[in-house]
């Protein structure tokens, strides 16, 4: 499970086997934790200096999980280039999988430059053989989503599509990502919970 703007006492606090949070503010920082045996692990070329990714290994599948943050002066893709070049090892696995709020759409690729723009990063990501699990399960082009992820203000009428998983075509293969109604979640968050099945 992979959370974002939990605090570090809540990871804490957690029953789960394996958990690790990061984070500058205590109260909002980015959580993992995993409640079954399947040896998750700490990647051995975890870099701290990446803020707000945590790489983890196991013996089911390998995740880069990951908050999108502006670090000084730059953008969102920025950042995500940085973790992308870093850990493109795990990425490159046929179970690697890419998850995380990336705080990033098309819809907005016009107010920056194009080597910061989201389809730009989508771009690098297909040369690992890394695709959006609801586009490529859905048929949906990016930009124009069907389903939100973010709910500004926890307005219904202002919903964007700014949370992903990303994984191989052959693991998509396999896969299902089911995105939770905005009616059941925004008394909890302005997010609501992505939720992939991978069949054996």
């Amino acid at each position: 499970m992979i959370l974002q703007e939990c605090s570090k006492a809540d990871i804490e606090n957690s029953s789960a086997l394996f958990k690790h949070w990061v984070g500058n503010n205590p109260h909002k920082g980015l959580g993992v934790l995993g409640f079954t045996n399947h040896n998750f692990r700490i990647a051995d070329n975890y870099n701290e200096s990446i803020h707000w990714a945590i790489p983890i290994e196991s013996d089911t599948a390998d995740v880069l999980a990951m908050w999108a943050h502006k670090d000084a002066g730059q953008t969102y893709v920025e950042g995500l280039l940085n973790a992308l070049s870093h850990y493109d090892s795990l990425l490159r696995k046929d179970n690697g999988l890419f998850i995380g709020d990336m705080n990033n759409n098309v819809r907005w690729d016009h107010k920056t430059k194009k080597e910061w723009q989201w389809a730009t990063y989508i771009d690098e990501l297909r040369k690992l053989d890394k695709h959006s699990v609801w586009h490529k399960t859905k048929g949906e082009e990016h930009g124009l989503e069907s389903v939100s992820t973010l709910f500004w203000y926890r307005q219904p009428e202002r919903g964007y599509h700014i949370d992903y998983v990303f994984g191989s075509e052959n693991l998509i293969s396999n896969a299902s990502l089911q995105i939770g109604a905005h009616e059941d979640w925004l008394m909890h968050s302005d997010h609501v919970p992505l939720v992939l099945d991978i069949a054996n």
